[in-house]
């Protein structure tokens, strides 16, 4: 087939062409004269010795489909249905994209499905606790005239044709929970009438009135203290001094309240039933005194305390017929180092410097004795270069260390009161 001068051979086709012997193809200028060969998607160009891929170098074969785009895979050429260029739309596609999005134009807000956007992508001012975003884009304070609240301190909101409205009649104390209004009226509550503000009795007028029939039922007279009374004769309940009530500065019944639940702080309570208990756990504080904790127990007189082993009383003269230790604590060294007189009698440490020996944390308790064993590194010349103010000594002279390298020395000691303990040494032990 000859296209353009060119003489192009398709291998879809039958016929050959032979080139005579000693015959030769012009190589230069426009590829006139060329002879090129065409097999599936690549052209090869007969160089007048071999027949050389278009493009120059080796065959290269592109993988994949139309579209795919081609990208280095291991040195040679791969592609992906997932990795597509369409040349009419000019669309890429990926499965996902990685990497820096400023220049993305024309982004679609309803594509965002995870993360948060920042304040600053949403409008112009100071995003903050006290600003919210406005219609034009703006972070800005609510005006009280907008959602704000209106009114005086402790006004009520409510809706007034669309906007917040308060009133001096319709007040809530927040230190004392208590709404104030000057009427209130319910209906269906167990038949009757609940109001408040004028009663149709004049000896409560003020007051508020529960049931429909004045004085023989519930009244609270206006600015009365409470008091609570059973009514006789009327099967009512009477608070503060309205007819048929008495005052007084507490609240009191002779009777019996019943209701389905109660709340509120019930901290005035009396006689409570432990039997009626049916959810909660008591604190460990209201079973006893002492502390409670992984180690103590409830005893019978209702203290917290460590059960001894075997079940010796601590308080009773006992006698062992076995060897008993004591715990011996390690104290972890520090330029100052607290013993835990709770912790244990009997203490150990190994010194890398010099320490102070600071006042025992815990409870000292008078009676209580032990040890502290020191022993010095492989440096040596340690020493306690301070003492705390509880520790005393005989002639007023207190304990001083060995010197020597891996030297041990043993500092015994007796609580003679909370704020008096006596110290003395035993140097050098071998």
């Amino acid at each position: 087939m000859l296209y353009d001068g060119i003489q192009l051979l398709d291998s879809s086709t039958a016929s050959n062409l032979t080139i005579e012997s000693g015959a030769t193809l012009p190589t230069t200028g426009n590829n006139l004269g060329e002879l090129f060969f065409k097999t599936g998607d690549s052209l090869y160009v007969y160089n007048g010795t071999t027949w050389e891929k278009v493009g120059g170098g080796a065959s290269v074969e592109l993988a994949g489909q139309s579209t795919y785009v081609q990208f280095n895979d291991d040195g040679v050429l791969g592609a992906s249905s997932s990795f597509t260029f369409d040349k009419v739309s000019g669309k890429l596609k990926a499965t996902s994209f990685e990497g820096s999005g400023s220049s993305l134009t024309a982004l679609n807000g309803s594509n965002i499905t995870t993360g948060t956007v920042p304040t600053a992508r949403l409008g112009s001012g100071t995003a903050d606790a006290t600003t919210y975003l406005r219609g034009d884009g703006t972070w800005a304070t609510v005006s009280a005239g907008a959602a704000g609240a209106a009114g005086s301190n402790t006004q009520i909101q409510y809706n007034n044709n669309g906007s917040f409205a308060g009133s001096s009649t319709f007040t809530f104390n927040s230190t004392t929970g208590l709404v104030t209004a000057s009427s209130l009226s319910a209906n269906s509550i167990t038949s009757n009438t609940v109001k408040l503000g004028n009663a149709a009795n004049a000896a409560v007028s003020g007051a508020m009135i529960y049931g429909s029939n004045g004085a023989s039922n519930f009244h609270i007279d206006s600015g009365a203290t409470l008091f609570l009374n059973y009514y006789s004769g009327s099967g009512g309940v009477v608070f503060g001094n309205a007819a048929g009530g008495s005052s007084g500065a507490s609240v009191s019944t002779s009777g019996v309240i019943t209701a389905t639940s109660f709340s509120g702080v019930g901290t005035n309570l009396t006689s409570l039933n432990a039997s009626n208990l049916a959810s909660g756990t008591v604190p460990t504080a209201r079973l006893g005194s002492g502390t409670a904790n992984s180690t103590t127990y409830l005893r019978g007189d209702g203290t917290w305390a460590t059960v001894s082993s075997g079940g010796a009383s601590t308080s009773t003269a006992n006698t062992w017929t076995a060897a008993q230790r004591g715990n011996v604590s390690t104290l972890t060294y520090g330029t100052t180092v607290t013993p835990n007189f709770d912790a244990s009698n009997n203490f150990t440490i190994a010194l890398t410097g010099n320490m102070t020996l600071a006042n025992p944390s815990g409870t000292v308790t008078p009676g209580q004795s032990g040890v502290i064993v020191v022993t010095q590194d492989a440096t040596g010349n340690r020493t306690i270069s301070s003492w705390g103010t509880s520790y005393v000594a005989v002639g007023g002279v207190k304990p001083v260390l060995s010197t020597a390298p891996l030297a041990t020395d043993i500092i015994s000691y007796y609580v003679i009161s909370s704020t008096k303990i006596l110290v003395s040494i035993g140097n050098a032990i071998s």
